[in-house]
This record gives C-alpha cells, sequence and structure tokens, in this order.
C-alpha cells in the first residue's frame, strides 16, 4: 500500500482550500474500523462523553437504561501549543505566547484558534453495502474512498492559529487484528505565517514552539456509571509514564514484539483505581452484584517519533520533554492565568530553558507508594473537590523558520482484558478465591498488552512499505441478509480475486460468517458459525422471533504477512455488520387451505415480565426486550390491541410480501400515541378474511 502524503509542506493551502469543498465541516467524526474507536474534532479536541478510546469500539450503546455502557477509556482530548519571543500580526512582541483547545476549555475560536474547513474522513475501500430484508442500510458516511490510503481509514483536519503554524493532523485507523486496537496520529506543523490577518502572512520563525496533548483519562469507563459515585469523576484514574530517560532504572526491562526494551516506548497511559472517597473496593470497578472487572482496561498516548529540528527528521531521543499530571479542574487555562503561565505548565512548571536536557514526569502516587515516598497509592486521598485526571504529554521546544515544519507521531491505544477473562476473575474474586491483591495484581498485568499494541505500531512508522504501512486483508465483501421461515439466508459478494494491496499476490484463503443472537451490543456478541469460500450460507440454527445479526470477514493465507509471517490477515468486523435484525417466521396460514379460529393466535412471552430477564427476545437496554410477538397469524390481517376496560391503545396492520410471508408480527408496547402501555391485562382482536381470533395476554413492568 503506498503512502499518501496530503497536503504536508508545500501543498498545505491547496489542502485548506479542498477541505473547505468536501469536508465535514465544523463536525467530529469517528474512527470506527478497528477495535478501538476513537473521535476527531474540527479543532482535534473532541471524545467528550465517552467518545475517546472506547474499547471494544461499537458493541455498546452510549447509555443503556441511564446507566454509562460506553466503555471508553477517556473523556475527551485535547491539545494545545506555545511559542517565546513572538511577534503578532499586530506587531506586538510577546514573551510567551500560547494557544489552547483542551480538556479545560481555553478557546473556541477567535485568538486561539481560525478554522480552515473542518474534518476529512477518508477510507480505503468503498464502505460494502449490507441488506436486509430487502432494506440497504445506511452505511459509513465518508467523505472520500482512496484505494491508495496506507491505512484503512483516516481523519484529515487542517487547523491554524494566531501563531502563524498551520496544523494538520492524520489519524490513521486500521482493521488488521494486530493493530486494531492503536490510532496513529501524525502531526505536521508548517510555519506558513498564515495567521488569518488581514495585513498579510507573518514572516518571521516561530521559537521556542511547543506542542502539549492531554487527555483526561478513565472518566467515562463503565464502571463509573455503575458505582453510583461516579469515581472516575472524583479521580481515581492513576496515571503513570513508562520509558525513556525517566525509568530506565526504575522498572523491569519489557521486551516488546519487535526485541526493543520497554524503556523505548515513552509511554504515558492510566488505568482504573481504588477511590478513597468511598470504603469499598472499585480498583478495576468489579460489579457489586457477578464481580465482573467493569474497567480493565489501560488506555495510553505514546511518542512514536519527534523530529530532531526544521532541519533533521531523525527521531529526538530526549523526547518528550515533559509529562504532567493534574486534576481536570485544577489544570491552568489561558485566558485566566496567562501565557507564561501556560508555557510553564507544559514544562512540569520547571524552567523552559533547562528543561530539554533534564525531561520533566510527574511521578505517580503509585510510582512514589512504591518508592516509599507515600504510605498509600492514592490518587484522590479525600478530597471530592479533586477530580478528573488527566494527563499530558509535550514535544519541544523546537525553533521553526519561516517555510520549514516539523513532524510529531503519536500512538493513541488501549489494552486490557478480554470480557470472559473480566467475568473469571470478577467471579474469583467476588467468590473469595483470590484476595483484593491478586485481583488487582492480575488485571495489572493486562498493561503488557498495551505496550504490546504500541510496540507493533512502532512497527508501522518504520514499515519496509512505506511509513503507516502494515499487512492488509483483502476487502470486506457486499452483504445481503433474508429472513425466512425458520431459517435466515446469508450471502455476499465475491472478493476472492482480489490481490494483496501491497504485493499483489493473490492470496485469498476464506471466508468467515459471524452471528449474534438478540442484540449486536454487548461485549463481543458474535460467534464464527461458518468458514469455507463459498459465498452463501443457510442459517438454520435459529429461533423463530429472535433477532439475529451477521457479518462477514474476507481472510487470506498469511503468506503476505511481514509481521507475523504465515498468520492469515482478516477483514474488518465493523464493515458490513448489520444493525437491523433478521428475525426467523412462521409460514402463515395459507389462503383457501386453512381457517383462522379461536386459540390459533399465540403472544409470546405471556406473560411480559420486566423482571424476568431470560424469558425475553433480547438483553435489557435493546428493543428487542420489550417485544411481544403474536405468531401464527394469517399473512394479511388487523390486529387490534385493548385494555381490559376496552379502551384501544394500537392498531397494527399486518401484512407479508410475495418474498416475506410472514405469519408472525412484533409490537414494541408502544401505543398509536407513542407512549408505553403500563402493566395490565390486555386483549388482542385478530381479523382477517380468513377468520377472527382473540387473545389475552398480560404485561408486568
Amino acid at each position: 500500500m503506498r503512502y499518501t502524503r496530503y497536503c504536508f509542506a508545500g501543498s498545505v493551502v491547496v489542502m485548506a482550500a479542498f477541505a473547505l469543498s468536501v469536508g465535514s465541516a465544523y463536525a467530529d467524526q469517528m474512527l470506527r474500523v478497528g477495535n478501538m474507536w476513537d473521535e476527531i474534532g474540527n479543532h482535534e479536541r473532541a471524545g467528550w462523553g465517552g467518545n475517546a478510546f472506547r474499547f471494544p469500539g461499537g458493541f455498546w450503546p452510549s447509555s443503556i437504561n441511564g446507566v454509562n455502557s460506553t466503555k471508553s477509556g477517556a473523556s475527551y482530548h485535547g491539545h494545545s501549543m506555545g511559542a517565546r519571543n513572538f511577534t503578532t500580526a499586530e506587531g506586538q512582541t510577546l514573551d510567551y505566547a500560547f494557544a489552547q483547545a483542551t480538556t479545560k476549555w481555553g478557546g473556541n475560536g477567535g485568538y486561539d484558534w481560525l478554522d480552515t474547513g473542518g474534518t476529512r474522513l477518508v477510507w480505503q475501500q468503498q464502505p460494502p453495502m449490507v441488506i436486509v430484508d430487502g432494506e440497504v442500510l445506511q452505511g459509513e458516511a465518508v467523505d472520500e474512498v482512496d484505494p491508495s490510503l496506507v491505512s484503512d481509514a483516516m481523519i484529515e483536519v487542517v487547523w491554524r492559529n494566531f501563531l502563524g503554524i498551520t496544523t494538520t493532523l492524520q489519524a490513521h485507523a486500521y482493521v488488521n487484528h494486530d493493530f486494531d486496537e492503536v490510532i496513529i496520529r501524525h502531526y505536521n506543523f508548517l510555519n506558513n505565517g498564515d495567521a488569518g490577518a488581514d495585513t498579510g502572512p507573518l514572516t518571521a520563525a516561530v521559537n521556542g514552539f511547543l506542542f502539549l496533548v492531554d487527555v483526561w483519562f478513565m472518566d467515562r469507563a463503565e464502571g463509573g456509571g455503575h458505582w453510583g459515585h461516579a469515581a472516575e469523576w472524583a479521580g481515581d484514574a492513576y496515571i503513570q509514564y513508562y520509558g525513556g530517560l525517566r525509568d530506565v532504572n526504575l522498572y523491569e526491562e519489557w521486551v516488546d514484539s519487535g526485541g526493543a526494551s520497554g524503556d523505548s516506548l515513552r509511554i504515558m497511559y492510566a488505568w482504573d483505581g481504588d477511590s478513597k472517597l468511598n470504603d469499598l473496593d472499585d480498583a478495576y470497578d468489579p460489579h457489586q452484584d457477578t464481580g465482573r472487572l467493569l474497567s480493565a482496561k489501560f488506555p495510553g498516548v505514546a511518542l512514536l517519533h519527534a523530529d530532531l529540528s526544521a532541519n533533521d527528521a531523525s527521531d529526538w531521543a530526549k523526547q518528550p520533554v515533559a509529562m504532567i499530571v493534574d486534576y481536570w479542574n485544577e489544570l491552568p487555562e489561558r485566558r485566566r492565568e496567562g501565557e507564561e503561565v501556560m508555557y510553564r505548565h507544559a514544562f512540569g512548571d520547571q524552567n523552559p530553558d533547562q528543561s530539554i536536557d533534564n525531561p520533566f514526569y510527574t511521578p505517580s502516587r503509585w510510582q512514589l507508594f512504591e518508592e516509599g515516598v507515600l504510605a498509600e497509592p492514592d490518587p484522590n486521598p479525600t478530597d471530592p473537590e479533586l477530580f478528573g485526571a488527566v494527563g499530558e504529554l509535550a514535544m519541544g521546544p523546537y525553533d521553526i523558520p519561516s517555510g520549514e515544519d516539523i513532524d510529531v507521531i503519536l500512538a493513541y491505544g488501549i489494552g486490557g482484558m478480554d470480557y470472559q477473562r473480566t467475568i473469571l476473575v470478577g467471579s474469583q474474586y467476588k467468590s473469595g478465591l483470590i484476595t483484593q491483591a491478586e485481583k488487582d495484581a492480575i488485571a495489572g498485568a493486562y498493561k503488557d498488552t498495551l505496550f504490546r499494541n504500541i510496540g507493533l505500531a512502532r512497527q508501522a512508522v518504520s514499515s519496509p512499505n512505506g511509513r503507516f504501512d502494515i499487512p492488509d486483508p483483502p476487502p470486506a465483501p457486499d452483504l445481503t441478509i433474508t429472513s425466512g421461515a425458520g431459517q435466515i439466508r446469508v450471502e455476499w459478494s465475491d472478493v476472492s480475486n482480489s490481490s494483496d494491496r501491497d504485493t499483489g499476490a493473490m492470496d485469498f484463503m476464506e471466508y468467515r460468517l459471524y452471528r449474534a443472537q438478540g442484540s449486536y451490543f454487548g461485549d463481543m456478541p458474535f460467534e464464527r458459525i461458518f468458514n469455507g469460500t463459498t459465498t452463501s450460507y443457510t442459517d438454520t440454527d435459529v429461533i423463530r422471533g429472535f433477532s439475529y445479526y451477521y457479518y462477514v470477514t474476507a481472510v487470506d493465507d498469511g503468506t503476505q504477512n511481514w509481521v507475523f509471517p504465515g498468520r492469515p490477515v482478516e477483514s474488518g468486523m465493523h464493515h458490513n455488520r448489520s444493525t437491523k435484525p433478521a428475525v426467523p417466521f412462521r409460514t402463515p396460514f395459507q389462503p383457501g387451505k386453512d381457517r383462522l379460529g379461536e386459540g390459533d393466535v399465540r403472544v409470546v412471552p405471556n406473560p411480559w415480565d420486566a423482571g424476568d430477564v431470560f424469558n425475553k427476545y433480547g438483553p435489557e437496554g435493546t428493543d428487542d426486550f420489550r417485544k411481544i410477538r403474536f405468531i401464527n397469524l394469517p399473512p394479511v390481517c388487523t390486529i387490534k390491541i385493548y385494555t381490559e376496560a376496552g379502551d384501544l391503545v394500537r392498531t397494527i396492520e399486518h401484512g407479508g410480501t410475495a418474498s416475506l410471508p410472514s405469519g408472525d408480527e412484533d409490537w414494541d408496547q408502544i401505543t398509536d400515541f407513542n407512549q408505553e402501555v403500563v402493566s395490565g391485562v390486555y386483549v388482542a382482536v385478530i381479523d382477517s378474511d380468513t377468520g377472527a381470533d382473540v387473545v389475552k395476554f398480560v404485561i408486568v413492568k
């Protein structure tokens, strides 16, 4: 796959004009092709409300019955940049200049940021078409399809500010399962003098240029809503730095998949700690009833590359220059504290003139506990006014002459326990088979999955096939799903003749079909039900009335996998995943052959009891949970539903099509006036040309 270097260096002004015409102006967009999803904003300040580090991405709605279930690893991320001895377009000389768009919002347009056209979402392949029972589902709304794109999806955003620095961010995401829990962010900072001033472009060098990213870690983790006291909001997340000059003598050497020592990772990462604002053990958030660990994950930001200077693209080994940890409500703001305070804060409140030879890394409270400085490894001892653990990573300072640029490459990644492991370890802890310390040690060891993911991301930066290139799978096929009488037919387009995007080799091996029952939400609810080279499958292992969802992948033979030779590479799980249910049904009464009579129509479940979570068509929080099904209907009929007192609450016109003649009809317990019904006894009257029937059923809320 070739690397297309959009708009960097000399062509950035052209790209700015292009983005104005086709970009999603002022819109935040989501990279959602891998196992971690992340949001990119118009100024790269995004992720609010749990849209950052979502893991696993795409398998949970944002809220189920008011409980936060986004499974995000952060609530927000943003960035800042600054300079020294800077002369503005108006001729004012500033000892310190600072532009802020961070988790602690310091600017919204105006002085801090000038828009250049919004975000642009690019996919490498055309989004596959997904059809369920004749309905074409809404696919990913991409701004552009580029077959030469080096990754599977990319969001590009270009912005500028009063410093005269035009920033281009390209955020790359992958479907290859060895790389789908990282997003590589390539920043280019070009001193083209474009400050949006009427006086024309600035022409001077930008000196002391500093770039800082910040993340509000763990704020919207699933466990935060479960516990009720919002412990993540109250600051029970630990943030730690691993690697570089700070920790080379403090930590055991960790060897990643490429053989480099762990101190070369240069990573800021976080995990869920035990809040001291209550007497409970909420480290990794064990579920109060089942013990399942709700927040056993490790989000992190790693520096993969920072140019040595504007004239030297080799890596600056002493970067990052600082890692700072603070509480959200104690973060300084430019409009409140001023430029100098903000600039010095980015250096850990150290002397900026000395920091480059003495990088500053805030020691985490856990680290200080291990070193004997603190008696307890407490992220927030007792103060409820301190909340929101924010980590910041700073790169610089650089001197950027007019017309020159620098590159910084970061990896935003996540690691953690798989769902079944969170159940196993949590239940062992809940039943007393392991201690709290043992539970914490088991969960804590999973930080190595984050380190592994970052280690693999480093390989993508220095790929032999070009920067950001990784082994590619075959394209995901189009998908057609058709409900039938006691079965579901699944068909897909043939992509077996596609060649490897890097080498051109014909390496297709097979298709794999995955299915979920009841809901496509939940922790990885899909299971593989078929693999082979045919392009269709009839699923007969189904239950009438239940909802089923599918996706199909294409898999190569691994011969072109230069990272893990021989390991097959599979297309993405989200490219053609169906979001509309396919529901197998009963063959209806046949006109002229059958007569509808008393007792023929049934209601399932009856009674519908909200407290009986097992006797439902789907899990709580989904539409199927409320579903009531009328079965054994004629192909065309009218269903009128009354209260026991005789009040009509809903009229349903049932009618199958020639290709889908159904004897079933669903009701979501919503009246004709769009209100949810209450507990009670209901009467359904079914009227058709083949006869009539009356059936009673009970709803218990």
